[in-house]
């Protein structure tokens, strides 16, 4: 579906800029959302990957999805599905390269569970600090 602007209005023509005359700006919402808080970073193999600022829509439509489906939320992701859903978490690119270094299949869930718990501690707790994953002990409250 492509968006399509009208070429004219009570039989006005509008100005050549209408382009950027918008009721609501998603884009620069986003951008200064974004911008107002870091993204959750995480290490794999020594080197630093940085994750979207929020959890991508893709792993919530697959929870949903499964959900929906009467599939326990504790049940195991199929293989391409945990693909796809690291792949939208760390891009394909970097994935590959994780996947390269010897990312292990008994890992692959682990790497999606602490991301997405990554998220859910963010949102409870915005200003919670970064843990090392040196243990699983609850953070204090």
């Amino acid at each position: 579906m492509t968006a399509v602007e009208p070429t004219s209005v009570g039989g006005e023509l509008w100005p050549d800029d209408v382009e950027d005359v918008v009721d609501y700006d998603f884009d620069e919402a986003w951008r200064e959302r974004k911008a107002a808080q870091k993204p959750p970073r995480i290490r794999l193999f020594g080197k630093v990957y940085t994750l979207p600022n929020s959890l991508p829509a893709k792993l919530i439509l697959f929870a949903v999805k499964a959900s929906r489906s009467g599939r326990p939320a504790d049940s195991q992701v199929q293989i391409e599905e945990a693909y796809e859903l690291l792949a939208s978490l760390l891009g394909r690119t970097n994935l590959a390269e994780i996947l390269d270094a010897g990312l292990e299949m008994a890992d692959l869930p682990d790497v999606l569970e602490r991301c997405q718990e990554l998220y859910k501690r963010r949102q409870g707790n915005p200003g919670a600090p970064a843990t090392t994953g040196a243990t699983d002990a609850p953070s204090p409250s």
